[in-house]
C-alpha cells in the first residue's frame, strides 16, 4: 500500500497515535501542523490551519488518499481556562490568541477540510459523544442547566460541522467522549467516574483508549 494521508495535528495526543497506527498500516503519511515534527518515518508540512487561504492552496495543490483532523480545542478564551488544554494536548499547545476559539478551530478548520477537498479523498473528524444529549431528555435538562455558556458553544460548533458533513460517503465522524491512555495519571479518577456513571446515566459516555480510537479511525479508511 502507498496510499498518502494527511493528518492535521499531527503531534497532538490523539493525532500522533494516528499517525503512528498509519504508517503501521502501510501508508504514506504527511503530519500538518504549526511545530516541526521532523521523522524518518513521516514527512511534516508547516501548517496554520487557522490560515484559511493557506489550507485550502494544500488541499487543492495535493491528491491525498485521505486527510484526518485531529486539531481541536476544549477550553477557548471566552472560558477563562485556556491554559488546561495544555493537560490534553499532547503538543502542550494552548489558544493563545483572539482568533483561536471555536468557531473558527472546531467549525471554520472543519468546514474549510470539508469544502475544498477532493471527490475521492477519504474525510476523518472528531466530533464529541457529548453532542448526542439533544437526542435525549435527561441530556437536554443537563446540558441546559448545568453545562457552562463556553462549552454550549463547544458543542453548538461540534453539532454544526456534524449537520453538514454527515451524510458525505466520504466522511467518518467519532464521537468519542473522554480519550485517554494510563501514563494520564490525573486523568484515571475522570475515567473511573464516567465508566460508572455510563452504567446508570445517559449524560455519560463509557471513555475510549486512545489507541483504540485510532486504531478504529484508520480502519475507517481502508
Amino acid at each position: 500500500m502507498s496510499k498518502r494521508i494527511l493528518v492535521l495535528g499531527g503531534n497532538g495526543f490523539i493525532g500522533s497515535k494516528v499517525v503512528q497506527k498509519a504508517i503501521d498500516n502501510g501508508y504514506e503519511v504527511v503530519v500538518g501542523c504549526r511545530t516541526p515534527q521532523e521523522s524518518k518515518d513521516f514527512d511534516w508540512v508547516k501548517i496554520d490551519a487557522l490560515d484559511e487561504v493557506s489550507l485550502q492552496e494544500h488541499i487543492e495543490d495535493n491528491d491525498y488518499y485521505a486527510i484526518v483532523n485531529c486539531i481541536g480545542i476544549l477550553f477557548d478564551n471566552s472560558s477563562k481556562l485556556r491554559k488546561l488544554n495544555k493537560l490534553f494536548s499532547g503538543s502542550g499547545n494552548y489558544a493563545k490568541e483572539d482568533n483561536e476559539n471555536y468557531e473558527n478551530i472546531i467549525e471554520g478548520i472543519s468546514m474549510c477540510i470539508f469544502d475544498n477537498a477532493k471527490s475521492n479523498t477519504k474525510m476523518v473528524f472528531l466530533s464529541a459523544a457529548e453532542t448526542k444529549w439533544e437526542k435525549n431528555k435527561f441530556g437536554r435538562i443537563f446540558e441546559r442547566f448545568f453545562i457552562p455558556s463556553f462549552l454550549k458553544e463547544y458543542l453548538k460548533r461540534k453539532r454544526t460541522v456534524d449537520s453538514k458533513i454527515q451524510n458525505d460517503k466520504r466522511v467518518n465522524i467519532f464521537y468519542p467522549s473522554i480519550v485517554y491512555q494510563w501514563k494520564q495519571v490525573w486523568k484515571i479518577p475522570v475515567v473511573m467516574m464516567f465508566r460508572i456513571g455510563s452504567l446508570f446515566l445517559p449524560i455519560f459516555y463509557n471513555p475510549i483508549h486512545v489507541d483504540k480510537l485510532s486504531n478504529r479511525i484508520i480502519k475507517s479508511i481502508n
